[in-house]
């Protein structure tokens, strides 16, 4: 999920307008009740707090009663809420400047988050898919027991940090960070958090 134009994006699944109005559209058009599109047509109409309240409507909706057809539909809705919490959770980390899920084949991105909109978090995705291949396979010769869990590159003032998602073996995430704002273990630490609860 990336911000263009005032809309959040997923790829697969999910397009949020970031003002009030288009938030409560979406809840309607997607069922949720009355009472609920209220409670966000009453918060700020900031992205971050629009935002906010459409996640923690979604956690409220009742979906135990849609058709098994839809239920597919509802697990990838659930995946793309998982990953945008993710990635909410690690930008309130100091120093990371973006983060990021991306695809490890294709080096597309999947969802990404940043402070600033002159990181190019596609070219960054691009850019490490490559390395994060190339990890996968010198820990299979190296040590076949244990798989690639992180890596980290720096660049000047820059670092990346990146983990695995071992429950979606064809993703993997990572952090942007100014190396003089950000405390390391810190970040490492809200990576890993971020990891699990991905799965």
């Amino acid at each position: 999920m990336v911000r263009t134009n005032g809309i959040y994006h997923c790829s697969e699944t999910l397009a949020l307008p970031m003002d009030a109005a288009g938030a409560t559209e979406e809840l309607s058009e997607s069922g949720v009740t009355p009472a609920t599109v209220a409670s966000v047509r009453a918060t700020s109409a900031s992205p971050a707090a629009v935002w906010n309240a459409l996640l923690d409507a979604w956690d409220r909706h009742d979906l135990s009663n849609l058709p098994t057809a839809d239920m597919q539909h509802v697990q990838a809705t659930d995946r793309a809420r998982a990953v945008a919490r993710a990635l909410r959770g690690l930008m309130a980390t100091p120093g990371i400047l973006g983060c990021a899920v991306a695809d490890v084949e294709s080096g597309a991105l999947i969802a990404g988050e940043s402070h600033d909109a002159t990181i190019h978090l596609t070219q960054a995705c691009a850019a490490l898919a490559p390395l994060v291949r190339a990890q996968q396979v010198a820990c299979s010769l190296l040590d076949g027991a244990a798989p690639f869990d992180e890596m980290f590159m720096s660049a000047g003032p820059i670092q990346y940090v990146v983990r695995s998602l071992p429950a979606t073996a064809s993703w993997f995430l990572f952090a942007r960070i100014d190396r003089a704002k950000s405390n390391l273990t810190l970040v490492r630490t809200r990576l890993s958090e971020a990891q699990q609860a991905l799965g």
